[in-house]
């Protein structure tokens, strides 16, 4: 920091005087400045030259040096001999820039006038000049160029201070360049007047792209300009006297991250005005990195013994603070915060008992080095024990040093405490398990310990059998078991109910089942097994055995049966069906022949009255007292009769094609085309009997000239079933109701038929179980519960077709079929 310091003050005095240089170096250059004269006033400059600063000179027409005159060529002795008789860029001893000389050769060769030509001259005797020349040409009255006519001054001096100037702003800038510090000076405007090597390499900005200006021309190489702009090439404050002392952090286009410090100075002119100001700069990343990177060990080393329950405390015994880890401060249960705290405070913290331990070994590692270790309970609620350990240290000043590190070992302790209570509760299972338990030495092949039923099973006690082997106690009723065994737990490590044959001490041989598995105990092979006497089981097995043998004969017989009453109701319930169908047939055939006997009886009535009407004719006929007035009559009432007979005759043929029709499609399940409309107007021609004796009617909405391929016998079965079910169960005793029954074509390849009436309607409960066969809510009253059974039999299977039931109950119900227009092919019989 004092070399620091060192470099700063010696920049800002270089920079002082770099200032100092700047304003002589201007006010230099301010006085070489020159009056320019007109030809009038030429004559009367000469007349007073002898008391002017500067002298003339002539030239003539060749540009040669011809004459000097002037009062301080003689008053100063300035040595002009050596140019007489010499063009200007011809004198011996010539030191100018050879383009100027060329640029000045041509403009007076040319005869133009020239002002300010600077160039130095080193005479014989090594004695050098700087002259500034100025000259016009001359011309005589016909206007030819007759040379040159110019004033001239010795500006040795003055060049002599640049020089120096200039060597010495060149020592100056290797000084400030050879500074390890980046120096920036600014103007009163915030124009970079300054800028060394070490800010060109630390910002990456060229001096001259940012000389002269108040913003960086290119910052892109290091560092943003902002960062520039913001930091480093505002001003300083001109009411802050005090130098001004910052750290900043920035950010270089590459991501990396920078850290400078930045000493800012104000700088007064002899008039106390503001007039500029002077930072130094340098690069502390390093220094900062290092910080950070102490701060971060910092960090992890806590976090380190945050994690591993360490504590670390240093204490110089005598003093009264100890500084301690923020962990260790933790682990004491202290408040976060202050490191130093009393050892008095520290040592309360510990449980009295231990603490006077642990105070008593502090003491004699004061006398006699012995390390310290000591387990000290925490006074908290939270039940912490440490492990506490000590050693003293001495320092660079020979002063003893107490270092002491706790450890969290609450877990080691409850483990322990838990391995302690775990092994107890191991002795007292293992002595009072209700199973024969044993642990062996596999490598000795002896036994280690045995519990109190495997004693009582055996019948050997525990001092007689620890130490000797299974076989030498003669356990085994078959030792070949024993190597079995052995081997079983070499190759798996483990037996698992393994039936073996055991001798007690005293009694018959028991059969037991073994089970164990091999542990690692201290280095050595262990065998910890169970024997379990399943003699009794075994025989109850064998009982069972046999049991289950007599039972499963039983359950095959009994299935049998089963088979053949399921077989024997299979029967009954076609028979069901069968008779089912016959009944509705039978229900047809009543109605037929409730129909025939109209039609028959007046055609039974005419004919009678036909042959009484003959024989009156014939009796006439006979006894010749025809005449054609009862021919006439015998005629006309013969026709009529003949015709009613006809009538009748055809009315009961009819009936009983109707009738051949149904009955035979009722009967059989033959495939034919078919009509829709008149196949179901017959069925309810059929029942039109039985519809003409109840007051409910029944509405049929049929399409015209709907074929159907498929069986009519079962599509009959189901319209009959249809009006036989409402009639049965939707109306009751009610002297009204309506019925209809109605089809339609879907598309080309299916019919939908609907039945619906509005009768009672079904409950939920009932309509779920309305198609279980044998179900019926009219039993004893004509009910069979099979109606909808085999309505939903015959859609299903023969007819290819699905049936829906919607119901409410008190609204009606409403029955719809949907049919393919042709069956399937294989079509199976209604069950």
């Amino acid at each position: 920091m004092q070399v620091w310091l060192l470099v700063a003050s010696l920049a800002l005095v270089l920079c002082a005087v770099t200032l100092a240089l700047f304003q002589a170096h201007r006010r230099l250059r301010a006085a070489a400045g020159e009056e320019q004269l007109s030809a009038r006033e030429l004559n009367r400059l000469r007349d007073i030259s002898a008391f002017t600063a500067d002298w003339q000179w002539e030239q003539d027409a060749e540009l040669r040096f011809v004459r000097f005159f002037g009062g301080t060529i003689s008053r100063h002795k300035v040595p002009v001999e050596h140019l007489l008789g010499h063009r200007r860029w011809e004198i011996p001893g010539l030191v100018c820039d050879p383009q100027e000389m060329a640029t000045h050769r041509a403009t007076v060769e040319a005869h133009q006038p020239y002002y300010d030509f600077e160039y130095g001259v080193r005479k014989p005797d090594g004695d050098f000049r700087w002259y500034v020349s100025s000259g016009r040409p001359e011309y005589d009255e016909h206007g030819n160029f007759t040379g040159y006519f110019g004033y001239a001054r010795d500006e040795t001096r003055r060049k002599q201070a640049e020089l120096a100037l200039q060597e010495s702003e060149q020592r100056l800038a290797t000084i400030l360049d050879a500074l390890p510090v980046a120096l920036v000076v600014l103007d009163a405007a915030g124009r970079v007047q300054l800028w060394n090597a070490a800010a060109q390499r630390l910002f990456g900005v060229r001096r001259e792209d940012i000389v002269g200006r108040s913003d960086a021309r290119n910052a892109q190489g290091a560092m943003a300009a902002a960062v520039l702009g913001e930091h480093l090439l505002g001003h300083a404050d001109p009411a802050t006297v005090a130098p001004r002392s910052e750290e900043i952090r920035c950010e270089t286009i590459r991501g990396q991250t920078l850290w400078l410090h930045v000493l800012s100075v104000a700088l007064y002119d002899s008039n106390e005005a503001f007039s500029g100001t002077i930072r130094v700069v340098q690069d502390i990343t390093a220094r900062r990195n290092a910080e950070d990177k102490a701060h971060r060990e910092h960090a992890d080393l806590d976090e380190a013994q945050r994690i591993a329950a360490l504590g670390s405390m240093r204490w110089a015994p005598g003093e009264r603070l100890a500084h301690c880890s923020s962990q260790m401060i933790t682990l004491l249960g202290l408040p976060p915060g202050e490191v130093d705290q009393p050892i008095r405070r520290l040592l309360g913290r510990i449980n009295r008992r231990c603490r006077h331990e642990l105070i008593a070994q502090w003491r004699a590692l004061r006398t006699s080095g012995v390390a310290v270790e000591a387990r000290c309970a925490v006074d908290s609620m939270s039940g912490r024990h440490l492990l506490v350990r000590g050693h003293l240290e001495v320092t660079a000043e020979r002063e003893p040093v107490l270092r002491v590190t706790a450890t969290d070992v609450s877990d080691l302790e409850l483990a322990r405490a838990s391995a302690n209570s775990a092994r107890v509760l191991f002795e007292t299972l293992f002595e009072h398990s209700p199973v024969a338990l044993s642990l062996s030495d596999l490598d000795r092949r002896v036994l280690v310990k045995v519990n109190s039923a495997w004693r009582a099973l055996f019948g050997i006690e525990a001092d007689e059998a620890i130490g000797q082997s299974t076989l030498a106690l003669g356990l085994w009723f078959d030792p070949a078991e024993r190597d079995v065994m052995l081997e079983t737990v070499a190759r798996e490590g483990r037996v698992t109910q393994m039936e073996v044959h055991g001798q007690p001490r005293d009694g018959e041989p028991r059969v037991c089942e073994l089970s164990g598995v091999q542990l690692e105990l201290d280095g050595h092979r262990m065998f910890l097994s169970s024997v379990v006497d399943v003699s009794t089981q075994r025989a109850l097995q064998a009982r069972v055995e046999s049991m289950n043998r007599e039972l499963e004969m039983r359950v095959a017989h009994r299935s049998e049966e089963l088979r053949a009453k399921h077989a024997e109701l299979g029967l009954a319930m076609q028979q069901l069906v069968q008779a089912e169908k016959l009944a509705a047939l039978g229900g047809l055939v009543a109605g037929v022949a409730h129909e025939l006997n109209s039609p028959l009886g007046n055609t039974l009535t005419l004919a009678s009255s036909l042959r009484q009407r003959i024989s009156n004719f014939a009796r006439s006929l006979e006894d010749g007292s025809l005449r054609k007035s009862t021919l006439a009559g015998f005629t006309k009432d013969a026709g009529e009769v003949a015709g009613l007979i006809e009538h009748n005759a055809r009315r009961a043929s009819e009936l009983m094609a109707n009738f051949k029709q149904v009955a035979a499609d009722q009967t059989s399940e033959r495939r034919r085309r078919f009509d829709l409309k008149n196949t179901i107007e017959g069925v309810v021609a059929a029942l039109r009997p039985r519809l003409a004796h109840v007051p409910q009617k029944l509405e049929l909405d049929l399409p015209d000239d709907v074929e159907l391929d498929s069986y009519p016998g079962p599509l009959e079965q189901v319209i009959t079933n249809f009006i036989n079910n409402a009639l049965l169960h939707a109306f009751d005793d009610r002297s009204d109701g309506h019925m209809r029954l109605s089809a339609e074509a879907v598309d080309a390849d299916r019919v939908q038929i609907v039945f619906s009436d509005d009768g009672n309607g079904m409950a939920p409960e009932i309509m779920q179980r309305a198609f279980e066969p044998f179900f019926s809510t009219r039993v004893g009253h004509g009910g069979t519960g099979l109606g909808l059974y085999i309505v939903r039999n015959l859609i299903e299977a023969p007819l290819g077709g699905a049936l829906s039931l919607e119901s409410t109950l008190g609204e009606g119900t409403r029955l719809t079929v949907d049919l393919p227009r042709v069956a399937p092919i294989e079509a199976a019989s209604p069950r």
